[in-house]
């Protein structure tokens, strides 16, 4: 994952770490989406809408029920984008749910009718909404620990 060796959790809050974790995932996503691996890239910044959303429920202590297993995949991102757009903080779930539908599509190595630009003008709409971006890269550790 795009946060390994770039943390240091002992010395971060539960926020700190989920705001941390969604922002590296950003940047490597995007790195790795315009070297062309769609369905790694898509993985990554799923986990970064999963850490963003994590992040906003940890800000705001958001009380959030999930419905089905805890443990399903999708499932917890999907309880707290649902209180979210209850909140009125997101606007409707349809990007999340054809995000869902293209991380179920990059999990099978078939992405049908992926148009990068869209995608990334919808997750940077949820992105901002959540107070994850906009960011400084500077602000985040370099990708290679050790470099600058």
């Amino acid at each position: 994952m795009p946060h390994f060796g770039l943390m240091d959790e002992k010395n971060l809050t539960a926020e700190e770490a989920a705001l941390l974790r969604a922002r590296l995932h950003i940047r490597s996503g995007r790195r790795i989406l315009k070297e062309g691996k769609t369905d790694l890239a898509l993985s990554i910044l799923y986990d970064a809408l999963g850490h963003g959303l994590k992040y906003y429920k940890i800000k705001h202590d958001l009380v959030v029920t999930i419905k089905g297993a805890d443990g399903e995949l999708h499932q917890n991102e999907l309880a707290i984008a649902r209180e979210l757009m209850q909140s009125g903080v997101i606007a409707d779930l349809d990007f999340i749910d054809r995000f869902c539908s293209l991380i179920n599509q990059a999990l099978d190595g078939v992405v049908a009718d992926f148009n990068p630009g869209e995608f990334l003008a919808g997750f940077d709409a949820v992105m901002l909404r959540l107070g994850v971006m906009p960011f400084s890269e500077d602000e985040l550790p370099p990708e290679e620990p050790g470099k600058s």
